[in-house]
C-alpha cells in the first residue's frame, strides 16, 4: 500500500515536470502537440512496478537472511588470533643524549665576543667581526 501511494505522488509531480520541460525547450509547437494532449495517469507511471519492486526487494532479503545463518560469523577478534603474531626483536638500547649534543646548532651565536653586534653569524672556523 505505501508503494503505491509513494507512486503516486512521484507520478503527481511528473506532470508538472513534463509541462515545465514542454514548455521551456526550443520544441516546434506542431510537436508539443502530442505530448500536452497525452494524459498522464498516475496510476499506470508507477502502480504495479513500484509493488512487484518491494516483493522482489522483501524475498531478496529474506533469502539473504536465511543464507546468512548457515554462513558462519567472521568477527575482527577470531580473524585477528588465526594470524600469528610477529615477535619483537630486542635492539641494544641506546644513551640518551645530553642537552648539549641534543640541541641543534644555530646559525647565529649570542654575544659573540669579538663583534660589536648582538647577533652575528657563526662559521665553521669561528666568529668573524665585520
Amino acid at each position: 500500500m505505501t508503494a503505491q501511494s509513494i507512486g503516486r505522488s512521484m507520478a503527481s509531480l511528473v506532470v508538472p515536470e513534463r509541462h515545465f520541460w514542454l514548455t521551456l525547450t526550443e520544441i516546434k509547437d506542431a510537436d508539443k502537440v502530442p505530448f500536452l494532449d497525452s494524459p498522464v495517469s498516475p496510476t499506470g507511471l508507477f502502480g504495479p512496478a513500484v509493488e512487484g519492486f518491494a516483493k522482489r526487494f522483501t524475498a531478496s532479503q529474506k533469502s539473504s537472511q536465511a543464507i546468512r545463518h548457515f554462513l558462519p560469523k567472521c568477527s575482527s577478534s577470531s580473524a585477528d588470533s588465526s594470524r600469528p603474531k610477529p615477535v619483537p626483536t630486542q635492539q641494544p638500547a641506546k644513551p640518551a643524549p645530553s642537552a648539549a649534543q641534543s640541541a641543534p646548532k644555530s646559525r647565529w651565536s649570542w654575544n659573540s665576543p669579538q663583534t660589536t653586534s648582538i647577533l652575528s653569524p657563526s662559521t665553521p672556523f669561528g666568529s668573524m667581526s665585520l
